[in-house]
């Protein structure tokens, strides 16, 4: 499997492309884009979800209209994972749910207590923890990540976290991923490309 290392700001520009390649509008692409960087950060794995993602509102499998469908209870974390996490903390909060690519929500989470020291705690279908975030440090199993029915609390119990073993947040300012797993992204990115005319050289292309 061979793997390359990528700096944090080209995951921004790179996947920020990649979305607005498939005509996502630029401030659910600046959120999501937001996202995979805090996840590259604390070296959880994003690029596969967001590759499937995107092939599949590609293929109009999903739409950008998905949460106020009333058909489809599914949250899709990437897109919407960081409006749901700024609402129930305004108004503290729980939820529940069926969550596709739940490491979103917790890397929205993770943005939210580092902006504004709140607390979360991200269990699973059975009620067991998954993630939390505690006065700036973490519990996380990532082995646990898969898309399934969620609870989000925003009112931490200190009886269900006491027996939590938390570690402190650390983050990098590069990160490795699949190298074909990056270049399946690429060919996403080349659909914002322009070709080059004067009018378009006009507006910034091939600067």
């Amino acid at each position: 499997m061979l793997m390359v290392e990528k700096s944090i700001n080209q995951i921004k520009s790179e996947t920020f492309k990649a979305l607005i390649g498939i005509n996502l509008s630029k401030s659910l692409a600046d959120d999501c884009s937001n996202l995979c960087c805090n996840l590259a950060k604390t070296k959880t794995p994003f690029l596969e979800d967001l590759i499937t993602l995107l092939e599949k509102y590609k293929i109009k499998k999903i739409n950008n209209n998905i949460i106020n469908n009333e058909t489809s209870k599914d949250l899709i974390a990437p897109f919407y994972g960081l409006n749901l996490i700024e609402y129930l903390a305004s108004e503290n909060i729980n939820w529940s749910g069926n969550v596709i690519a739940p490491n979103y929500l917790i890397s929205a989470m993770l943005i939210y207590n580092y902006e504004n020291k709140k607390n979360f705690l991200l269990l699973n279908n059975k009620k067991k923890p998954i993630f939390c975030v505690y006065n700036s440090k973490i519990y996380l199993n990532k082995k646990k990540l898969t898309a399934n029915y969620y609870f989000v609390e925003t009112n931490l119990n200190t009886l269900k976290i006491k027996k939590i073993k938390f570690n402190k947040i650390l983050y990098s300012d590069r990160c490795t991923v699949k190298k074909s797993e990056w270049n399946e992204l690429l060919k996403y990115t080349k659909k914002t490309y322009v070709k080059e005319s004067k009018s378009s050289k006009e507006k910034g292309a091939g600067y």
